[in-house]
């Protein structure tokens, strides 16, 4: 190992003398400038000499400082070149349709059932149809209207025919003495010393009456039924639910007898 490191101290201590005393590089030679100085002040050339030296300037071939001529452009035979077609034919292209949205289906909306109206007739007091008025209104029932009528109706009236106000007394004792109720002596009119023992909306109910009383013996003779028409008056509502199903939940109480019906809403 040391005999490696000496050879290498010699071998660059020998290159190291070779750089120093080897002779040192020729500069390289000038060259002579050929071309002749302008002159300090202009020379006179003679007409003679001027045409004797334009020919021969002319013969001298001009060159360019330090310039390469261009090279000559090659044009590519025209076998290497690419054919062009002779005529180009255009070709149309139908454009695409453009997809059409599809509207969604209309959902089907639940539409609410309309208003329902019903008449409540029959009263026969105005304070009757105020009462039930209000009961419908706290149900959820709108009045509409309020209103009256007239109707022509008949009674059935059971009563004795008048006498005598003697046989009028007569006849009201025995009536006493056979336990009859609801029975009174008519005092005007024109059936002055009748006596009543009832009025009825039906027939039917008129003559079960009759049937109570057909075993007495009465001074003033047999009962009989008698019509009596008359004008009254009937009072009636219009009133509107918000729908039908609350018009079927509302169940009207027996308290009052009226009648109720749909009618077309006002």
């Amino acid at each position: 190992m040391r005999w490696l490191f000496l050879l290498l101290v010699l071998a660059n201590a020998a290159y190291l003398a070779w750089n120093t005393l080897a002779p040192a590089a020729s500069a390289p030679a000038e060259v002579p400038n050929t071309q002749a100085a302008p002159p300090s002040r202009q020379s006179l050339t003679l007409l003679a000499e001027r045409q004797e030296l334009a020919p021969a300037q002319s013969q001298l071939p001009i060159q360019s400082n330090d310039q390469d001529p261009p090279e000559p452009i090659v044009s590519a035979p025209d076998e290497a070149r690419p054919s062009e077609p002779d005529s180009v034919q255009s070709v149309e292209v139908e454009p695409k349709p453009e997809p059409v949205p599809v509207a969604p289906e209309p959902q089907p909306v639940a539409t609410a059932e309309p208003f329902v109206c019903e008449r409540y007739a029959g009263f026969e007091k105005r304070t009757d149809a105020d009462v039930i008025g209000a009961v419908l209104e706290r149900n959820g029932a709108t009045v509409l209207l309020r209103g009256e009528s007239e109707h022509e109706l008949v009674n059935y009236w059971v009563m004795l025919p008048p006498r005598s106000a003697s046989i009028g007394k007569r006849t009201l004792a025995q009536l006493q003495g056979a336990r009859i109720r609801d029975f009174y002596l008519v005092r005007s009119g024109d059936f002055a010393n009748a006596i009543s023992l009832g009025v009825f909306s039906t027939r039917e109910a008129a003559q079960r009456r009759l049937r109570q009383l057909a075993g007495l013996e009465l001074a003033s003779g047999r009962p009989k039924i008698q019509e009596l028409p008359l004008t009254a008056k009937r009072y009636w509502l219009i009133v509107r639910w918000s729908d039908a199903a609350t018009a079927r939940a509302y169940s009207q109480t027996d308290s009052q007898p009226v009648e109720r019906g749909e009618v077309s809403c006002p």
